[in-house]
């Protein structure tokens, strides 16, 4: 049954009504996602990491994180400022260093992987183990078994808070 002149225009309005109303929610919606949080890393940031006091770890092949020096990993305030007492920095012996990808353990400690050769003065081979205030975990002693990529940790594996794998 074809619908009758007045149904085509009331199917048009509420038709219409409807997509005023999503565009409306649509843009409020933006709106609240949208602020001004940008920490300004100069090159690429992949590994982002939230930490349950609400900063964030960033790693990446970056040497300048919200306007500080940072050597491919770095720490923002909740507010994307600058943590200015997280420091270490990743080094490695080729052209880039870069930490693509970190772990935050419940102790507080960081683990992370990537491509660098050292770390704020340790030598490692792209693992390594921070403690909570950024400096290297000296007694952090991982077996690595290269695969296919000598030299590059893209993934990590599970660890306990001690350190000590699942």
């Amino acid at each position: 049954m074809k619908p009758t002149p007045q149904q085509t225009k009331n199917n048009r309005r509420t038709l219409s009504l409807s997509a005023v109303l999503f565009l409306a929610v649509a843009a409020a919606v933006r709106a609240q996602t949208l602020d001004s949080f940008n920490p300004g890393a100069n090159n690429s940031a992949g590994a982002l990491v939230v930490q349950p006091d609400g900063k964030i770890l960033a790693g990446g092949n970056f040497t300048v994180l919200a306007g500080q020096w940072r050597y491919s990993i770095g720490r923002l305030e909740a507010d994307g400022k600058a943590d200015r007492r997280f420091a270490p920095a990743a080094v490695w012996s080729g052209d880039t260093p870069m930490v693509r990808t970190m772990v935050a353990q419940t102790d507080g400690k960081i683990i992370i992987g990537g491509l660098f050769t050292n770390l704020s003065g340790m030598s490692c081979n792209s693992f390594a183990r921070l403690n909570a205030d950024g400096t290297p975990d000296t007694n952090f002693t991982p077996v690595i078994i290269i695969g296919e990529t000598p030299g590059f940790a893209g993934g990590l594996p599970e660890f306990d808070s001690s350190g000590s794998r699942f």
